[in-house]
């Protein structure tokens, strides 16, 4: 079944909504009537690259956070049994 494209407007609020800076939603747009499916996809698949990056820097964070956390209740734990 064809599917209509998307209109630019739409294609520009769904980069938007998924975070994508201001100069990717240009370089997006610029390309979305003029370049191929494949070129398309490739300007999504290194922004979701990067988003993806992002994702993994803030999970090694909280797992430092979480770290901390454990540490600090292991220590209460240990002193409330030496009481």
């Amino acid at each position: 079944m064809w599917k209509e494209p998307l209109s630019p407007e739409a294609v520009e609020q769904n980069l938007k909504d998924a975070g994508c800076p201001g100069s990717f939603v240009e370089q997006f747009l610029a390309c979305y009537g003029d370049c191929s499916p494949e070129e398309q996809l490739q300007l999504l698949y290194g922004q979701r690259r990067e988003l993806l990056e992002q994702v993994h820097i803030c999970q090694k964070k909280l797992d430092c956070l979480d770290y901390l956390r454990d540490q600090i209740r292991r220590g209460q734990t240990d002193r409330e049994k030496c009481e």
